[in-house]
């Protein structure tokens, strides 16, 4: 664990309130256009008009629509490097990876994952974003797991989070691939994939292909 284990969290202000409530509500109501529209139909300016709040704004909060629809990709950033820092002392890193990769997708994770998977499938733009959040989320995770791990090698660690990452993606091939429902064992999912590759890992260890 870190050494700010047990101190309270820093309160939130006013400002950072209203900027994250405000930043909801325009996601909030463009997944209802999207849903009531298709995604390609709806436009920055109907969805500023929901939200009640200007284009401007919008764009103080989202550099582009494609980006609404990877919002809770940046919460899972976030909760994944929280979540590796929180890890018990003495586990090692494929043990703080595993457990740390399902925790920040049981704190992130939306219930509308579903339709968020079906818009970025069918959405080029999307399916290009998509690619790129995956790369920032292994830059996160190296970067966390390198804070955790000081006394291990960059390449181990870069090794580490690519691995991991790639087994995240995979996973969440599999979990719509097979049409899991969101409120579904996740945990026991997660285990069940990495255990596959921890398997492997062995069998390769003891002179298999």
């Amino acid at each position: 664990m870190t050494d700010t284990e047990g101190r309270e969290p820093p309160k939130e202000g006013l400002r950072e309130r209203k900027r994250r409530e405000t930043r909801k509500r325009i996601a909030v109501e463009a997944f209802k256009l999207f849903r009531e529209r298709g995604y390609n139909a709806v436009t920055v300016d109907q969805i500023a008009e929901a939200a009640d709040v200007s284009k401007r704004t919008f764009f103080d909060y989202f550099p582009s629509k494609d980006d609404v629809v990877g919002t809770w990709q940046d919460s899972f950033v976030t909760a994944l490097a929280d979540a590796v820092a929180a890890r018990p002392d003495g586990e090692p890193i494929g043990r703080v990876v595993e457990e740390a990769m399902i925790d920040a997708l049981m704190a992130s994770i939306p219930p509308d994952a579903e339709f968020i998977n079906e818009l970025i499938e069918s959405t080029p733009s999307l399916r290009v974003k998509n690619q790129y959040k995956y790369v920032e989320l292994e830059w996160a995770l190296v970067a966390a797991l390198a804070e955790r791990f000081p006394g291990k090698s960059a390449l181990k660690i870069k090794a580490f989070g690519m691995v991991a990452v790639g087994m995240l993606r995979l996973g969440v091939e599999e979990w719509h691939a097979r049409r899991l429902a969101v409120a579904g064992d996740l945990r026991k999912f997660n285990a069940e994939m990495y255990g596959l590759l921890w398997e492997e890992i062995d069998e390769i260890r003891s002179g298999g292909r």
